[in-house]
């Protein structure tokens, strides 16, 4: 579990291996190994940067990345190592299979908690049982989607191997593939509890305008305010939304965070994570900050 002190990146030794090899080699190695693992693992056990253990399906995207670097998304793990402090309470909406739940649950301690929700029925199972695998009592699995009001929703799928694209806002050429439990924050965690979390970590696959409306609207939960660390698909139309009026509104400041998907950028990450304050919003899928605690946020460009 986490002390306090600075986080330290500790690869793989097969990531520090790469590092001295050729780039074109690297890309061979990670498709030829890659693929290998789809072949004979279904279920494979690995163990991460940050000393946890996960069940993986090489055959999925996100999955198959975790498998062969111990990491996923290198400069959003090191933000979450530094905003998520012992004893504090975070939130993972859009949880998936539990890689950013189980860091966050590391961090924060038996002294803290993380509240993790999951929409689609089969994901979360996969959820909880990477929790299983570590015996965590400091993390509460939710399958439901979180919305500004409690009701059933459709969820839907593009059918594509990378899970983490289902949801809640039709696509073309999505289907259905469950209706889910929804709701706001408050009608699953208590105000007492509300009123200490940090940070809130947003995937939801274009839901994310309405999910923070529901966060904004939430008195007990401003009185927090927590770092929000979102994906957002289209960031020109957010920067006209509602949502982002009411982050303004509310004394947050945008920052977008670097965040390439290329094997090059997994070989190469080191521990910095610096969010960059966001003057512009680009007109590409991009992960933002929205903070309003600019001390908070200075700190993570100090290493």
């Amino acid at each position: 579990m986490a002390e306090e002190g600075e986080f330290k990146f500790r690869p793989m030794s097969r990531v520090r291996l790469m590092r001295c090899l050729p780039m074109a080699l690297n890309l061979l190695l990670f498709k030829v190994v890659t693929r290998l693992q789809r072949i004979l693992f279904r279920d494979r056990q690995r163990k991460l940067f940050f000393d946890l253990k996960m069940h993986l399906d090489p055959s999925e995207y996100v999955q198959k990345f975790i498998a062969f670097f111990g990491i996923w998304e290198p400069n959003i793990s090191g933000l979450l190592v530094r905003l998520c402090r012992p004893g504090c309470i975070a939130v993972d909406i859009g949880a998936h299979v539990g890689y950013d739940t189980l860091l966050m649950a590391s961090r924060v301690g038996t002294s803290g908690h993380i509240y993790a929700f999951e929409a689609n029925p089969i994901t979360f199972q996969k959820l909880k049982r990477n929790l299983a695998l570590n015996g965590l009592s400091n993390v509460s699995p939710k399958n439901a989607a979180i919305m500004d009001t409690i009701g059933r929703f459709q969820l839907y799928s593009s059918g594509t191997s990378n899970i983490g694209t289902d949801s809640l806002l039709y696509g073309a050429g999505m289907t259905v593939t469950a209706n889910v439990e929804g709701g706001p924050l408050s009608h699953y965690i208590d105000d007492e509890q509300r009123r200490q979390i940090a940070v809130i970590k947003i995937d939801v696959e274009g839901a994310e305008e309405q999910v923070i409306l529901a966060m904004l609207s939430d008195a007990t939960i401003l009185e927090a305010k927590p770092h929000f660390i979102v994906e957002i698909g289209h960031p020109l139309a957010f920067e006209k939304s509602p949502a982002m009026k009411a982050l303004s509104q509310n004394g947050y400041r945008a920052f977008t965070l670097k965040n390439e998907y290329g094997v090059k950028a997994y070989v190469d990450w080191d521990r910095v994570c610096t969010p960059t304050p966001c003057h512009r919003f680009p007109d590409e899928q991009t992960d933002f900050l929205f903070s309003a605690q600019n001390d908070s946020v200075s700190k993570t460009h100090e290493h």
